[in-house]
């Protein structure tokens, strides 16, 4: 029994049937893989793997791209970039959610720990801020006095127990593909505001604006 050519390639896993070199039996359509249950969505549901090899990129630098160089090195199917990049954006919407969602049971834990020392419950809770940005600030040394970022971070973390939790985040970005592609068309558009802007800030707003930062993170 060989293989052939009828391997149905769906990302980093595939359907296969398999076919008689005697008799040319071919066999029904078999998965390698499971599927992620869609619901609500229409069309093929997702296949394990696909998700998987996407939880493991969000926490790395490589991206959809070096991925692809990997999987090709290794003679392993390669998914599209298009796909790869939209199980990226699903799993990137649920790793927000779910820090969200953690970081305020913490912050719901310290106005316990508060409240249990005869503090009244909104009591402001002990934390430090830091900003962190996708550029060196000393990339603008002599060139401009704002800082020379498209992305900034800031992290907010409480100074209550031991642990020094997270307990706030705030993203800003001044990156759009859309609007950058619609307006080498010609067609003037304003980041942010457009439909599907991916981007905070517009390209006139000073990054280095930490004060607008801390007050997100309150």
């Amino acid at each position: 029994m060989t293989p052939g050519n009828l391997f149905t390639k769906w990302g980093v896993s595939g359907i296969i049937r398999v076919k008689c070199d005697s008799c040319n039996y071919i066999s029904s359509k078999q998965k390698l893989y499971r599927e992620l249950s869609n619901p609500g969505v229409r069309g093929r549901k997702t296949a394990e793997p696909n998700r998987s090899l996407a939880v493991g990129l969000i926490n790395t630098s490589i991206a959809a791209t070096g991925a692809q160089r990997l999987l090709s090195a290794m003679n392993k199917p390669v998914p599209c970039a298009s796909a790869l990049q939209s199980q990226l954006n699903e799993v990137g919407r649920k790793v927000r959610e779910c820090n969200e969602e953690n970081m305020s049971e913490h912050r719901f834990q310290l106005q316990n720990i508060l409240e249990n020392g005869g503090f009244p419950r909104d009591t402001p809770i002990p934390a430090e801020a830091d900003r962190q940005y996708n550029n060196p600030l000393r990339n603008s040394r002599g060139n401009t006095p704002f800082a020379p970022a498209t992305q900034t971070r800031d992290v907010l973390a409480e100074n209550l127990t031991p642990q020094k939790k997270i307990i706030a985040f705030n993203h800003e970005n001044k990156l759009c593909k859309i609007g950058e592609c619609a307006r080498r068309r010609g067609v003037e558009v304003d980041c942010p505001g457009h439909e599907g802007c991916t981007a905070t800030l517009s390209v006139e707003e000073n990054a280095g604006d930490e004060k607008r930062g801390g007050r997100k993170l309150a």
